[in-house]
Parts: C-alpha cells; sequence; structure tokens
C-alpha cells in the first residue's frame, strides 16, 4: 500500500469549509497552517465590545453619563421591597452610535421576576445616550452589565 502524495506547492487553510485536501501524514505541515491561519478573535469594523464590570478608561466618561441616564429612571419595584427581595441580574446589551439600546439579553436572572422587569424596562426606556463621534463606533457591545438590588445598603447599585 501505497501512501498517496500531495502537491506541497498547495498550501490548503484548513479552517475554510471548501473540500481541500492536504497531506494527512505530513505533520509538519498541518502544525505550519494551524499556526499561520488566523484564527483570532477578529474585530468587526465599527464594533466594539466592553464591559461595565471593569474600569476601562477609554469608555469611562461615555459610562459614567450612560449611568446617569440609568439613574435618573431605574426604581426598586416597592412590592420588591415589601417581600424583601434583592439579587443581581446580568445582562448584555448593544449600544448603537445614535444610543439606541438593541440585542438585550439577560445573562442571569435576579431570581425575581419584578426585579429582572424593571431592569429592562430601563434599558429600553431610558432614552439615548449617543457614542461620541471620535470612538469612530457603529455599535458598542456590552458583555455584562450588573444591576445589583440590596434593601437597606443604600438601595442598589449599578454595574458595582
Amino acid at each position: 500500500i501505497q501512501v498517496p502524495k500531495s502537491d506541497k506547492n498547495i498550501k490548503p487553510n484548513i479552517y475554510d469549509n471548501k473540500d481541500t485536501s492536504f497531506d494527512i501524514y505530513d505533520n509538519k505541515e498541518i502544525i505550519e497552517n494551524i499556526a499561520k491561519a488566523d484564527i483570532s478573535n477578529k474585530k468587526v469594523p465599527g464594533e466594539d465590545t466592553a464591559s461595565y464590570n471593569k474600569f476601562e478608561e477609554k469608555y469611562a466618561s461615555y459610562f459614567a453619563k450612560f449611568r446617569q441616564r440609568v439613574y435618573q429612571i431605574w426604581q426598586y419595584p416597592r412590592d420588591s421591597i415589601e417581600r424583601g427581595e434583592q439579587g443581581v441580574i446580568k445582562v448584555s446589551f448593544s449600544i448603537l452610535k445614535d444610543g439606541s439600546i438593541v440585542n438585550i439579553k439577560v445573562l442571569s436572572s435576579s431570581g425575581y421576576p419584578s426585579l429582572d422587569r424593571e431592569v429592562l424596562r430601563v434599558l429600553k426606556t431610558m432614552g439615548k445616550v449617543p457614542l461620541p463621534t471620535s470612538y469612530e463606533l457603529n455599535q458598542l457591545n456590552v458583555d455584562e452589565a450588573n444591576f445589583i438590588y440590596t434593601i437597606g445598603g443604600g438601595f442598589s447599585r449599578f454595574l458595582q
């Protein structure tokens, strides 16, 4: 039995979904192809991702304005206070260039529907906080934001 030989001049990209063939017996060639492949997280032009749970100097002034808008309308639901409900709701969302908030997703619930609904209401109705033109972004993805509800310790904190 003879092992099939591949044309060494053809260097397939093993990450393409195309039906390509290469010499499976040549480990060096496979390793080189993997090393040369760009499998890093490619950024979409005009988009960036940030976290509210970590201080990022680049977005600090924007997030300060954003939080100020949140604080103006965010409330601790009265029925939740009466029942002693406390918890953390983690959400992700995207902020478009004009300040619109889209793609809101609950990553983990506080365990209390009224607390979760209030956070979603805030994000949907808070109004727009446009992204500064200096960011040159069409969309800023917030990968995780914590809304923390505590009774007696200053009512609640946003993004600890």
